[in-house]
């Protein structure tokens, strides 16, 4: 089969997304996914290495994109108000995202590069809370605080149940 014109690595990577967001991670083949975008498995090869490639070329996307969502959210804001948008941002990533949401919740500890892109989120909480609570504690226990809590409270928010943020 000839290389399908528009195919590419990111196109491939952003396809893999909604269908985990669909269907779940578990649900992740490279036969699902050449099905979905109409090409033979062998194709995505020329794009991707392997369904672990895949896997981790897709765990960047995720952390990337969660970034970018609660980035947006909280620039111009400050203090109360950003940690509002943030909260919300970060609810709404993980409700209308949820495929995507689970690769974010643990980065490979092995890769660098994942590592870097989620100390990026972890910079944002922290930069949110250290004027509140500046001071107090390390913008690393900030961040993790943030975190805990708030992935320890997620799967008790229900969708139409009321949200306080």
């Amino acid at each position: 089969m000839v290389h399908r014109i528009g195919l590419d690595k990111a196109r491939v990577v952003e396809e893999a997304a909604r269908l985990i967001d669909e269907d779940g991670l578990e649900q992740l083949s490279l036969g699902r996914l050449a099905e979905r975008l109409g090409v033979r498995t062998p194709s995505l090869y020329n794009h991707v290495a392997g369904l672990g490639g895949l896997k981790r070329d897709l765990a960047l996307y995720c952390l990337r994109d969660l970034f970018d969502h609660t980035l947006r959210s909280a620039v111009g804001k400050a203090r109360e108000e950003a940690i509002i948008a943030f909260s919300n941002a970060y609810l709404t990533y993980s409700r209308e995202m949820p495929g995507r949401y689970m690769l974010t919740l643990a980065p490979n500890p092995d890769d660098p590069e994942a590592q870097q892109v989620a100390g990026k989120i972890v910079e944002v909480i922290a930069a949110i809370l250290a004027p509140i609570i500046w001071g107090k504690k390390a913008p690393s226990t900030l961040s993790a605080l943030y975190a805990a809590l708030f992935t320890a409270l997620l799967p008790w928010i229900s969708p139409g149940a009321f949200v306080w943020l």
